[in-house]
């Protein structure tokens, strides 16, 4: 069977019978895919199971087999070493939510080298980020949608105040409350929308707003996404920020 050398992030990990995983991983050449790792857990493994861990980014070549099914994993080696995002608990509760977030939305086993970078990109950058941890998930969660099909536009102004989640830009009024964010949180939006994640430190957004903001954009993910799931590692970040 033909192999594929790639990058790639590890999104999900589960055990699989006694010494086995099952790995969602996203590579820079075949979109998310599904592997099986045999034995991987047993002592004398050649593949260390820390590779295996949410978030990690792999040099790795595997089995091209169709998309759907499982395959399997040749070689694999650590590509990128995190300094911070592992062992600092804001940090990976970040990371785990942007992956779940991740793995909720991507429904594609193709190459798509823009987003791969985008997603590499934000990992890295979170592990070396020195700021205050409230926002980074925020400003994810608003340019994520652009590698989706579904960018929002940012067309904010006095006559056109509130955001709309169905339509995804701001309007003048609105029919239901539910529909948009309401001026101070869409103002709070076009802002993230301004500023560079660099310069998220320098942002402050009240904690109140903050929940507003991000229950308004995972909203706008379940207008443009079909069956999509509530995240389950919303409730750590809410606990911690």
């Amino acid at each position: 069977m033909a192999t594929f050398k790639s990058q790639g992030i590890v999104i999900k990990s589960l055990k699989y019978r006694e010494s086995s995983l099952i790995v969602d991983i996203y590579s820079r050449e075949k979109g998310l895919r599904s592997y099986i790792v045999n034995g991987v857990r047993k002592a004398k493994s050649r593949m260390s199971p820390s590779l295996f861990q949410h978030g990690t980014i792999v040099d790795m070549i595997a089995y091209d087999s169709n998309p759907g099914r499982l395959s399997r994993i040749k070689e694999i080696s650590l590509s990128y070493h995190y300094n911070h995002l592992p062992f600092e608990i804001g940090k990976s509760s970040i990371a785990l939510f942007l992956l779940e977030l991740i793995q909720t939305t991507i429904k594609e086993s193709e190459q798509n080298f823009p987003l791969y970078e985008f997603l590499e990109g934000w990992l890295k950058f979170i592990d070396v980020y020195e700021g205050s941890l409230s926002l980074p998930h925020i400003k994810f969660m608003a340019e994520y949608p652009s590698y989706l099909g579904f960018k929002p536009m940012n067309n904010q102004s006095d006559e056109k105040p509130y955001f709309h989640l169905e339509y995804g830009y701001f309007v003048h009024d609105y029919e239901r409350i539910d529909q948009v964010l309401n001026k101070e949180v869409s103002h709070a939006l076009r802002t993230i929308f301004l500023t560079k994640k660099e310069d998220l430190p320098m942002l402050h957004i009240p904690k109140h707003d903050r929940e507003l903001l991000i229950n308004g954009l995972l909203s706008f993910y379940k207008w443009h996404i079909d069956d999509f799931r509530d995240l389950k590692s919303y409730d750590i970040l809410k606990q911690l920020f």
